[in-house]
């Protein structure tokens, strides 16, 4: 059994959960999947969410993927009876990499994926539920610009902010610092006006072989 402790999470704006899954190699590993999220509003300054988004087990979005192979931006809440509402949303980051997409959609766009629990035998992005046109350049690292615009969309020009939770796997014997986890989801909801931010990471071991422990997430200072 693995328990997941957050460190400095006092305002309860993480969760997150371990699960079994496999690499894009086909080891089998456990994922440690890490969510937070915030509100925008007009005057680009973004405030925790609290508390956290649930972590999603299934549906038309769910977070229960073992990996990305490609980071990936999701689009959610255009509205409903708006014939024309064309939206422009770009993302830049610091190496001056850039993403950007128009569009009026007025539902989300998705792929069905589901958590493999066999050896895998499907093509290297079957885990990205956005379109090819969302798949982002580099994994979200904080820092980057952020900038939305529309008609009829709550305008939105934000610094993303520097998320670096560090993952420490505790048994009786020793501790080891698991690999950085890596945002590879931003859920943009324009309805709600909210950004989530997904992180995973992963120990190349199954349940049936890890001994007992406890992982401890430590945030970041707000």
């Amino acid at each position: 059994m693995i328990d997941l402790h957050f460190e400095n999470n006092n305002t309860n704006n993480w969760v997150g959960i371990v699960i079994p899954g496999w690499d894009k190699d086909s080891n089998q590993q456990m994922i440690v999947i890490l969510k937070t999220a915030f509100h925008f509003n007009t005057d680009g300054v973004l405030r925790p969410i609290t508390p956290a988004p649930a972590i999603l087990y299934h549906g038309e979005y769910h977070d229960m993927v073992p990996f990305k192979p490609t980071p990936e931006i999701i689009l959610s809440g255009f509205g409903t009876g708006v014939k024309n509402n064309p939206i422009n949303i770009s993302l830049t980051y610091h190496n001056k990499k850039h993403w950007q997409k128009n569009t009026s959609l007025k539902k989300l766009s998705i792929q069905q994926q589901s958590l493999a629990r066999k050896k895998p035998k499907y093509p290297p992005d079957s885990f990205n539920f956005a379109p090819h046109d969302q798949y982002l350049p580099a994994p979200i690292k904080g820092g980057e610009k952020l900038s939305i615009g529309g008609a009829r969309t709550p305008a939105l020009n934000a610094i993303l902010p520097a998320l670096k939770p560090q993952i420490t796997f505790h048994t009786p014997s020793a501790k080891t610092l698991l690999s950085d986890p890596i945002c590879d989801t931003l859920l943009v909801d324009l309805q709600r006006q909210s950004l989530t931010f997904t992180f995973r990471t992963a120990m190349l071991r199954t349940h049936r072989d890890i001994s007992p422990g406890l992982l401890t997430v430590s945030l970041p200072h707000p």
